[in-house]
């Protein structure tokens, strides 16, 4: 993940410039979010690190990759809840950090633009689909309200952030 060269699996290999997929709804799809919210942190902390614009401008592709995701092709399947908390809070840890730095390259600013899509076609699918109960029992409500919390973060949701902090730390209507 910390390679210059490393590649995205959220490419479409014909047009570079579109995403291989454009939701969440399998494990397969799930395996492709984890791996590019992995590279996304890891190089956005390379970049914070270094100040190398390699690395800034592979998570700015990985994130305008994924900005381009159609929330209706979001869809719960087995244990989803359990598996897509941690990588929701990768990506927008990278996000975050590239959202806050400064670059030389006009092409690599993070805009207002960058937050409307990614919120509106990363976060909220990803909480509204896979993280937003407060049902899970143990460990699996922390892989839950992880997602929950940093995609409210984010967005500077305040509701949402005591929401997930509410469950985390109380749950007092939990269901179980």
């Amino acid at each position: 993940n910390a390679s210059r060269t490393r590649g995205i699996s959220n490419i479409n290999s014909s047009d570079p410039t579109k995403p291989r997929i454009f939701g969440i709804a399998s494990g397969g799809d799930e395996g492709i979010f984890k791996t590019d919210a992995q590279t996304a942190y890891t190089q956005a902390i390379l970049y914070y690190v270094t100040g190398d614009p390699v690395y800034r401008a592979k998570v700015m592709q990985i994130i305008r990759l994924w900005e381009q995701m159609d929330p209706s092709r979001y869809a719960y399947y087995t244990d989803s809840h359990i598996h897509t908390g941690i990588p929701l809070q990768r990506m927008t840890g990278a996000a975050e950090i590239i959202r806050y730095t400064s670059t030389q390259d006009p092409a690599l600013e993070w805009t207002d633009d960058d937050t409307q899509k990614f919120s509106a076609n990363v976060v909220v699918p990803v909480i509204q689909t896979f993280n937003n109960c407060n049902c899970r029992f143990m460990n699996q409500q922390f892989y839950t309200t992880i997602a929950k919390m940093s995609g409210s973060i984010f967005m500077g949701d305040r509701d949402g952030y005591n929401q997930a902090v509410e469950w985390f730390t109380v749950n007092k209507d939990a269901p179980d």
